[in-house]
């Protein structure tokens, strides 16, 4: 086995020798404690060249490391995203707010760029969030949720006992008791929950349906005591459960009502995760953009990437809620920190569904204005062709489109789908209308949005090739041709 090699670390009149692994965590330490840039060099170097211990010193670098011309666009870039409202960003010992350890514009070490350039390969392999978007959704939608309005008085007499505690045929979970007491205005709570966890704590079956029968009989005292009050069931068929109980006036916000209202609002080429937890009904969607700024150009400072994260709970307990920041170079070692951009959430009442664009156009400014710096144009508006008889109707120029964007070897989609191209222009054509966001105009978007949600019905393999080309097409800008001959021959 190889030994670690060993490397000096010197600041402040301070020298210390650590391997390679811990070289960066002594660099930060001494960085914090007096300011400056350490010098750090293997210690086979030593001998060959004298140690020159740096000063302390509060200025953020000697000049030799700044690389001027990302000092320039990343002061820029900072700058204007200040001004878009984004907070935390910049080193403090020029004035800035962040938790960045040395000045804009300084270079990385060989390790930092060779971490940060495999952060780069992951975004680039993470799928697009209209994919992940998609799945969210249908996670949700497979449970084939329903909101139900019925009265206490109701719920108390439909309730059953049968090695599980239910109403109208589905099972009663925790949080749907503790919604149904807190509707109820009982005092049962602390006793109902008692009950259950010296349930869960017994292993005698016998004693355990008396337990859950008295728990049925309070349950149905309590309602009988609310009588008309009105409750709102909260109900999935799969699993088969009542999974809350909220007041009427609770507006549902769940994932397939907002994910394509969020889809709008999104930079069309970002990469996204989801998440759900089926129990406590808790989702996220998160998008993230990356720099057109090659890895090997990018120093401390950079604004490099920016997300935005939406997220709520089904179950009446949180709120809807949407935030975002950017992220930033920090160190040498191409650590991470994290400026802020708004936050915005609304609760589960009213027209919450209608303000979710208002507040997701808040929640994305920040990453809105990274992009616009980026000069990332993803709304391009595609021109339409003509011939002798002038602007050729849609209708005929989409099919054209599509066939450019399959067949041509400019293309990233050209290849990706197995079969007839004919078959999947005509797929793609049908599938457009539904997915195009502005009728007054076209635009590059609309045509990533219907491949995305035209390759769904894909197998998995075909489908994440497929997930991948596409985001590499809005990334790359390519104009679109429009093969009119061949439409035409086909129509």
């Amino acid at each position: 086995m190889t030994a670690e090699k060993s490397y000096i670390v010197s600041l402040g009149g301070e020298s210390r020798t650590v391997p390679f692994s811990l070289a960066m965590t002594t660099a930060d330490e001494m960085h914090q404690r007096y300011g400056g840039i350490p010098d750090i060099r293997e210690a086979s170097e030593a001998s060959a060249r004298p140690t020159v211990i740096p000063s302390p010193v509060v200025v953020a670098a000697p000049s030799d490391a700044i690389d001027a011309s990302a000092k320039a666009r990343i002061d820029a870039q900072q700058a204007a995203l200040r001004a878009a409202g984004v907070t935390g960003l910049g080193f403090r010992g020029e004035g800035g707010t962040g938790d960045q350890f040395y000045a804009n514009g300084t270079r990385m070490m060989v390790s930092g760029y060779e971490t940060h350039a495999r952060r780069k390969a992951q975004h680039d392999a993470a799928r697009p969030i209209e994919a992940v978007a998609s799945e969210l959704a249908e996670a949700v939608r497979a449970e084939r949720r329903d909101d139900v309005k019925v009265t206490a008085r109701e719920v108390g007499a439909a309730l059953q006992v049968n090695g599980r505690i239910s109403v109208f045929g589905k099972t009663l979970t925790e949080q749907a008791i503790r919604g149904l007491l807190a509707r109820c205005e009982s005092p049962a709570l602390s006793y109902v929950l008692g009950v259950r966890d010296r349930m869960s704590q017994c292993d005698d079956d016998e004693i355990n349906h008396a337990d859950r029968a008295k728990l049925a009989e309070v349950l149905a005292h309590e309602c009988k005591r609310a009588g008309d009050t009105v409750l709102q069931l909260r109900t999935r068929d799969n699993p088969g459960d009542v999974f809350a109980v909220v007041s009427p006036g609770y507006t549902p916000a769940d994932a397939p009502e907002v994910v394509r209202q969020i889809l709008r609002d999104l930079p069309r080429d970002a990469k996204g995760t989801w998440s759900y937890d089926a129990d406590s009904t808790s989702w996220e969607l998160r998008a993230d953009v990356w720099t057109p700024t090659p890895v090997s150009e990018q120093a401390v400072g950079e604004p490099f990437a920016g997300y935005v994260s939406f997220q709520s709970r089904d179950n009446g307990t949180g709120k809807f809620r949407g935030g975002g920041g950017i992220e930033v170079l920090r160190c040498l070692n191409a650590s991470v920190y994290v400026a802020s951009g708004a936050s915005v959430e609304r609760v589960h009442r009213g027209r919450v569904l209608y303000n979710v664009g208002a507040m997701l156009r808040k929640a994305t400014g920040a990453i809105d204005t990274l992009c616009a710096l980026w000069g990332k144009n993803r709304d391009a508006i595609v021109a339409m062709p003509s011939d002798d008889m002038g602007p050729v109707p849609l209708s005929v120029a989409l099919p054209g489109f599509w066939r450019f964007l399959l067949a041509d070897r400019r293309s990233e989609l050209a290849g990706v789908l197995p079969g007839r191209t004919k078959t999947h222009v005509e797929g793609l054509t049908r599938v457009f209308g539904s997915e195009r966001r502005d009728a007054d105009r076209l635009v590059r978007a609309d045509f990533g949005h219907a491949f995305t949600r035209y390759i769904q019905g894909q197998a998995d393999p075909v489908r994440r090739d497929a997930e991948m080309a596409v985001s590499q097409w809005l990334s790359s800008g390519a104009p679109i041709g429009c093969d009119l001959q061949s439409a035409r021959g086909a129509s």
